[in-house]
């Protein structure tokens, strides 16, 4: 009787022991899964905050931009940004190259090439 006594504590020591292996191993298991989900919102979290951020960046960007894009067309348009309201009219046409006269005003063309024939034979 006795030794029946002692076999079944020693069945029960082994189905306890085995047991507490078991709940260690899930122990250990899910104190790695609950780090891994603690990762994983840790990661969100810092990605919210930085599209926070980026999002904060790109506004300010984006109004200096259109300040400056505001400051050039008001040059482009009134003339320059030191308070010159003058508007210079500006007409596209065609100017025949060989009756035109250059801003020094000297002849181009072949009205400049007749000149220089003509102050060539006055040597």
């Amino acid at each position: 009787m006795e030794q029946l006594d002692a076999k079944d504590r020693a069945a029960m020591l082994k189905i306890e022991t085995k047991r507490q292996h078991g709940l260690a191993e899930i122990a250990a298991e899910l104190t790695g899964d609950l780090q891994a989900e603690l990762w994983r919102h840790e990661n969100k979290m810092e990605a919210i905050a930085n599209r926070g951020e980026v999002a904060e960046k790109r506004q300010t960007i984006q109004e200096s931009l259109r300040e400056r894009r505001q400051k050039l067309l008001s040059r482009a348009t009134v003339g320059s940004d030191k308070g010159i309201q003058e508007k210079i009219p500006v007409t596209i046409g065609s100017a025949s190259l060989s009756n035109s006269v250059s801003a020094t005003g000297t002849a181009r063309g072949f009205g400049g090439w007749f000149a220089n024939v003509m102050n060539f034979n006055n040597r």
